[in-house]
């Protein structure tokens, strides 16, 4: 018969992580965390603080063991230009440490919008205005030329975005330490 340890202790009063046991293990190097400092993620895992250090800067932005984003925004596509990140890259290219091909993307879009804003006031200006010094045949023919050449700069100007948004920056995550107690249950 096992019998109970001689303090047990109630996690739910004091809010606190219990204390680690001879089987926690950091499960990035597989060994064990007993004596050594550890780190709590917000799902509240805990690895080697060098360990879980090296799994964020290799690009990984989730809990190892759970898969929890804590407190990384999701990456995921929220409108047509999947911009969730655009507004963040154009931003980061004005820094002076921000990569050069980067600046040219960045440089390349505003090039590009301003472009897209000329031939759209060309087509919606031929649209309103209609020419009366033209046949109609030649006139229809200019508006379809018109018409094409904008939605063609707007695609272009989406393609632009959307390499700006998938530009491999690699997010930093900096954990922050927790002090957790090395003692053993029933110690």
């Amino acid at each position: 018969m096992i019998s109970p340890a001689a303090d047990p202790i109630d996690i739910l009063a004091t809010g606190t992580q219990p204390p680690l046991d001879e089987g926690d293990m950091c499960v990035v190097c597989q060994e064990p965390l007993l004596g050594m400092q550890v780190h709590k993620l917000e799902c509240g895992h805990m690895y080697h603080p060098a360990c879980i250090v090296s799994w964020f800067r290799s690009g990984q932005d989730k809990c190892p063991y759970c898969g929890d984003r804590g407190i990384v925004p999701t990456t995921g596509r929220k409108n047509r230009w999947g911009t969730p990140n655009l507004a963040s890259m154009v931003s980061y290219a004005r820094r002076k440490d921000a990569p050069e091909s980067l600046v040219r993307m960045v440089d390349s879009l505003r090039a590009a919008e301003e472009l897209l804003a000329s031939r759209k006031k060309l087509y919606m200006d031929f649209e309103k205005n209609e020419p009366t010094n033209i046949s109609f045949s030649r006139a229809a023919m200019e508006y379809r030329r018109l018409k094409s050449s904008y939605w063609r700069q707007y695609k272009s100007v989406t393609l632009i975005k959307r390499r700006i948004d998938d530009y491999p920056i690699v997010r930093l995550v900096i954990p922050k330490f927790v002090p957790v107690p090395n003692q053993t249950y029933g110690s």
